[in-house]
């Protein structure tokens, strides 16, 4: 899974998951000092690691345990998924 450390595509993240928040969720446990959030995209699965420093905005979304993120392991499968996605929209 992608570690997000830059702020824009943090700040991008949280606009798209709350704007899409049926088929958004974040898991809230830690992993040093990563929490994951993604979504569940009829393309496939995306998901991230971002600082623990913006959980607050995530509150109120669908919290959920991770799910098998094994097929979600580079940039190049979540950007595929997501520009694929995007067509539909």
């Amino acid at each position: 899974m992608i570690q997000l450390q830059n702020e824009t595509p943090i700040a991008l993240l949280i606009s798209l998951v709350k704007c899409n928040y049926g088929i958004s969720w974040y898991s809230d446990t830690p992993r040093e000092g990563y929490f994951a959030v993604g979504m569940h995209l009829p393309t496939g699965e995306v998901a991230y690691y971002v600082p623990e420093e913006y959980k607050p905005y995530f509150k109120g979304m669908i919290e959920q345990q991770e799910p098998d993120l094994l097929s979600v392991t580079s940039q190049r499968d979540s950007a595929e998924r997501l520009l694929e996605w995007s067509k539909t929209l």
